[in-house]
């Protein structure tokens, strides 16, 4: 079971469903709605992928087994992974990353529109604000959560950048930046202030993509993903330590605990779920299947 799944249990246990329907549903039901027949039961002719518990709470395995392998013990990894194919050529192919791409000029009595994220959900909705400004140029509001978010073409198509608003993140300062942004994959920045945009930016197009946390200038945590930037050439270890890395960051820099943040970031490039996505050609309505003007 992925963690995932594990904590549906958790939560199915918690509002009373007989915990062991939801194992079913978890295990046996699943397998056979995908015709995996051979899996998901502790019977003869099954594959020995088992899961082992303390107790029947909080669904943390103790001792995993693949294929009747024993990969994990007491929570230690103990399986190690082949030998990894040698990553290709750098896929970051930015023109120079620069503090113009970053600008919006304010349109004096105009609002903006707005993506705002649904607190644990990919959907979001469209508001409509009257942004903060300094000097004729929008700029991120941490007092009313409205940050800037762009969007960089990274694979060498056209070069374009997408700059917009977002609503939802709490950052309180610095600024998160991914290249894992379904489905086109291109990066994609939040941010409280354009310079550590930018510093995030160009850490990710130098490391050949991945995640990053940067604040004040420095890159504070950083997953290099260089197989294309969404994958790692590393093993399991090091990455779950520069994930936990990065989580810790990004609840310094003020994102709350229900906000999964580059999980949440990854999907506001993705212009098939409503309502309003940035891309790099800017704002998608999904609704309207159109590029929208920033402003209203």
């Amino acid at each position: 079971m992925s963690c995932s799944i594990n904590y549906l249990i958790e939560i199915g246990t918690a509002h009373g469903y007989p915990v062991e329907q939801l194992l079913q549903m978890a295990t046996l039901n699943t397998a056979e709605r995908f015709r995996l027949y051979d899996r998901g039961a502790l019977a003869p002719g099954y594959k020995a992928d088992i899961c082992v518990f303390n107790n029947l709470v909080n669904f943390q395995p103790q001792l995993v087994l693949k294929n009747g392998v024993v990969i994990v013990n007491k929570q230690k990894l103990l399986w190690q992974s082949p030998p990894l194919l040698k990553a290709p050529e750098n896929t970051m192919y930015l023109e120079d990353v620069r503090e113009q791409q970053l600008r919006l000029p304010v349109m004096n009595g105009r609002k903006a529109r707005v993506i705002r994220i649904v607190p644990e959900q990919i959907l979001t909705e469209t508001e409509y604000v009257q942004p903060k400004a300094e000097a004729g140029f929008v700029v991120s509001d941490t007092e009313r959560d409205i940050l800037k978010l762009a969007v960089w073409e990274r694979h060498g198509s056209n070069g374009n950048t997408g700059v917009g608003l977002v609503r939802g993140f709490g950052l309180q300062r610095g600024a998160l930046a991914s290249t894992v942004a379904h489905d086109s994959h291109n990066l994609i920045v939040v941010g409280v202030d354009d310079q550590d945009m930018l510093t995030a930016a160009v850490a990710l197009q130098e490391a050949g993509g991945g995640l990053a946390v940067v604040a004040d200038g420095e890159v504070k945590a950083m997953l290099p993903l260089p197989l294309a930037g969404l994958m790692s050439d590393q093993n399991t270890e090091y990455v779950q330590h520069k994930l936990q890395q990065l989580n810790f960051w990004t609840a310094e820099l003020g994102v709350p605990e229900n906000v999964n943040a580059f999980n949440c970031l990854s999907f506001l490039a993705l212009p098939v779920i409503p309502s309003l996505r940035l891309s790099d050609k800017g704002l998608v309505d999904v609704g309207k299947f159109a590029i929208v003007d920033l402003w209203e």
